[in-house]
């Protein structure tokens, strides 16, 4: 069960891009307009969906600083806030975040985990090679060796059984959550660690993935062939969950919005001053979050510019998943620790609670089910709602 702090008041994945080595038509990424000619909607063209109502931009920005009660520390959560924003944003009451489930994998460290399309199995992976399949709904489990090293990522492909993993071993493979077996593709070229992957939303043998060197591939899976590779990504690459036109990914302390269709870096985010450990999209694909180990920002994606920031107070951010329903509600998780925090509730308080034994080095939400699931060093998954 999770502890809850007290909380106090109100206090006060550059340059030119390589050439393509394959036509990028191959990748069937196009848009049609009314007139029957493909083309791209610009990056600045994208709107939200569920919070459209309550973002209207940063033109005059206010401060405000509040604290809650850590351990030993004292989280100073400081945000630039849109005047506008807080107008129209609705008062909402204080949701609650409880454990609902658990498992001990016995697995070492746990480092990645994804759900499936309903939220009824939950895949992992960790720094002994291993993928460990829950099935929530009857608590089975099953755990296959694949990889010859740590595995970095998992991902389902959307509406279906079968999902990906990457590792330390450069390698990319495909699974069958149903036949737990030896994987049925394995994807190779990278010549670094493969360090995050991440199917298209639409386009279902589409995945992307990323290297320790800055490489990034797109790959049919059906056929096992890199169809474009491309630099701009070390640590992870996202792509947005609906429409899957662009491609965020994180290097360094800088996080690159690609346009799929041609490859080409639309906008910079950049603000971190620490490297970026994890990035997110939010349901409309108008919004990213980003954490690196001092801070944590909500980034308006069409214009490039920080909406919010939240800074660590010693206990370093590692991780971060939006909370589906809630807009632009993030859990950010660390050592021991899950941070909730909402930018519209009240005073912009994050919410603390004691959740692992140790580092929390990955967060999934599931929106079909409404849960969160936290992985961490200490071999416990565990779900939240």
């Amino acid at each position: 069960m999770a502890i809850r702090f007290p909380i106090g008041g109100l206090k006060g994945r550059s340059g030119k891009q390589p050439a393509v080595q394959e036509n990028i038509n191959q990748l069937g990424l196009q848009f049609s307009n009314k007139s029957g000619i493909k083309r791209k909607a610009p990056l600045s063209s994208l709107a939200s969906v569920c919070i459209k109502a309550t973002i209207s931009g940063v033109a005059k920005k206010k401060t405000i600083s509040c604290y809650s009660q850590g351990d030993d520390d004292l989280v100073n959560a400081s945000s630039s806030i849109d005047a506008s924003t807080k107008k129209f944003a609705t008062p909402q009451e204080e949701t609650s975040f409880k454990e609902i489930s658990n498992l001990d994998t016995k697995m070492s460290k746990l480092l990645c985990c994804h759900f499936n399309s309903k939220g009824e199995v939950l895949a992992t992976g960790g720094d002994n090679g291993k993928v460990l399949i829950w099935e929530l709904g009857n608590n089975r489990t099953c755990s296959v060796q694949g990889h010859a090293h740590q595995v970095t990522d998992v991902c389902f492909r959307p509406n279906s059984t079968a999902f990906a993993s990457s590792s330390f071993d450069r390698t990319v493979k495909m699974w069958d959550a149903t036949k737990r077996n030896n994987p049925f593709q394995n994807l190779v070229g990278h010549d670094g660690h493969v360090m995050s992957i991440d199917f298209h939303p639409t386009k279902l043998s589409l995945l992307s993935s990323c290297d320790s060197n800055g490489e990034i591939r797109l790959w049919d899976v059906k056929s096992g062939d890199c169809k474009l590779n491309f630099k701009g990504g070390i640590s992870q690459v996202r792509f947005p969950p609906q429409l899957g036109d662009f491609l965020a990914s994180s290097t360094g302390n800088i996080i690159n919005i690609f346009d799929v269709e041609t490859n080409k870096i639309q906008k910079k985010l950049q603000g971190h001053i620490k490297d970026i450990h994890s990035i997110c999209w939010e349901t409309s694909g108008s919004y990213l979050a980003s954490v690196s180990e001092d801070s944590a920002r909500i980034w308006s994606v069409s214009d490039g510019k920080c909406l919010y920031e939240v800074y660590s107070s010693g206990n370093k951010f590692q991780s971060c998943t939006f909370r589906f329903g809630r807009p632009l509600e993030l859990v950010i998780g660390s050592d021991k620790f899950l941070e909730v925090w909402n930018p519209f509730f009240q005073s912009n308080i994050t919410r603390p609670y004691i959740a692992h034994s140790g580092t929390i080095n990955s967060l999934v939400d599931s929106p079909s089910k409404g849960i969160v699931a936290s992985v961490s060093d200490d071999q416990w998954i565990r779900i939240w709602k």
